[in-house]
């Protein structure tokens, strides 16, 4: 831990970081004129640490968003994600938030991973037309996501019978779980790092208007 002739340092991750809350909430909030992706994503990443929650929990629940993400319950992500990330304890916000990974844009690409993963588990019982009908669906899904509704999305996903819905299901649990494992523990270190760096960071600022 940094010690200085000013002192010690308070605890890094004070508790429910109730006191780091205000300052990071200003950084979220405060007004940018760079409209670049990587001045977006910098916001977003001011806001999921500017929450009134723990570490674990932001990064469960984006762990959560990322799994169900991968679901070919379409049109249905962040609600679903919203409740499990409750029910496992975690924050619903960035669990909904994460959701969005499958969207009108990426929605073809990841579909036809997950299911190309999928048969390599499930075989269908004929290959014949499920493609044509895979490249039917995506089309639908992509160039007519804002007139579908959800019970539309659904049914265009449920007519397809067993031989695809199998497939996408076993091969975007398999994604899902994956990337989830592998994000929670990069989410966690990282919101940590950020917390305890606004908290030194602080700790000197107050220290220096002591003098």
């Amino acid at each position: 831990m940094l010690r200085n002739s000013l002192g010690t340092p308070p605890p890094l991750i004070p508790s429910k970081h109730k006191d780091l809350h205000p300052q990071m909430a200003e950084l979220a909030s405060s007004p940018t004129e760079k409209t670049t992706l990587s001045a977006r994503v910098k916001n977003l990443w001011h806001r999921l640490i500017a929450l009134e929650s723990s570490p674990r929990a932001i990064a469960l629940g984006t762990s959560v968003g990322i799994f169900v993400a991968f679901s070919p319950t379409v049109g249905l992500h962040m609600l679903l994600a919203a409740a499990l990330a409750t029910a496992l304890r975690a924050n619903p916000i960035p669990a909904a938030a994460m959701a969005w990974i499958t969207n009108p844009i990426t929605i073809a690409p990841i579909f036809t991973l997950t299911y190309k993963i999928g048969i390599v588990f499930w075989t269908p019982r004929s290959h014949l037309g499920v493609e044509e009908q895979l490249k039917r669906l995506l089309y639908q899904l992509t160039h007519r996501s804002e007139t579908l509704s959800v019970t539309d999305s659904l049914h265009e996903i449920m007519r397809l019978g067993s031989d695809f819905l199998m497939p996408l299901l076993i091969g975007g649990a398999m994604l899902g779980l994956a990337l989830a494992a592998l994000s929670y523990p990069i989410v966690l270190w990282a919101v940590v790092r950020a917390r305890q760096s606004i908290a030194w960071k602080r700790y000197l600022r107050t220290q220096h208007r002591k003098e």
